[in-house]
């Protein structure tokens, strides 16, 4: 009867110490030569397009528009995530490749209105901005040429709670918006 209760609590430990260490392993991935918008919990991002979905940001790394990368990561399960936050953090251990873009390769995004984006915030700062040099900028962060074709309705999102689709080209080392 002792080795018998001796065993259920070491089993009882193990599986207890088990759980309250984090779990650590390497993988190895692909990114896309673009972002993608994501949804959230209070706003809309725009998150890496990875071989692996759940990778949304990668502690180390820079990304660089038309640039495809195979990476090597450190995938850590947290044993306790942060409430709101996600149970799983992935670190650059090695850039495995990056691979430049051929020219007129596309890619299709949703362009989300800022009423959608943070209908209930008083910051208003636009989804879109549009610079000086006639470029317009996404999220603070895809910037694209933008015929002057689709400036209308780019700055209408701005004030709707609508969203589009927008396809982009690379040409040229820049991004450009073909179609909406």
């Amino acid at each position: 009867m002792r080795l018998f209760l001796f065993f259920i609590f070491m089993t009882t430990a193990i599986v207890c110490h088990a759980q309250t260490q984090d779990r650590v392993d390497q993988i190895t991935v692909t990114i896309e030569p673009y972002k993608q918008a994501s949804n959230g919990a209070f706003f809309t991002f725009l998150a890496l397009n990875c071989s692996d979905r759940r990778v949304e940001h990668i502690e180390g790394f820079d990304f660089e528009w038309g640039y495809s990368y195979k990476l090597e990561l450190k995938r850590t399960k947290l044993a306790h995530p942060m409430e709101d936050d996600g149970d799983t953090e992935y670190q650059l251990n090695k850039i495995l490749s990056k691979q430049a873009v051929s020219d007129s390769t596309t890619f299709t995004t949703s362009l989300v209105g800022w009423v959608q984006l943070a209908p209930n915030l008083e910051d208003d700062s636009p989804a879109f901005v549009f610079n000086e040099d006639g470029t317009c900028t996404f999220l603070d962060e895809l910037t694209f040429e933008c015929p002057v074709k689709f400036e209308e309705k780019i700055k209408s999102l701005n004030k709707t709670d609508g969203s589009k689709k927008g396809t982009f080209m690379f040409l040229n080392g820049k991004i450009h918006l073909v179609s909406i």
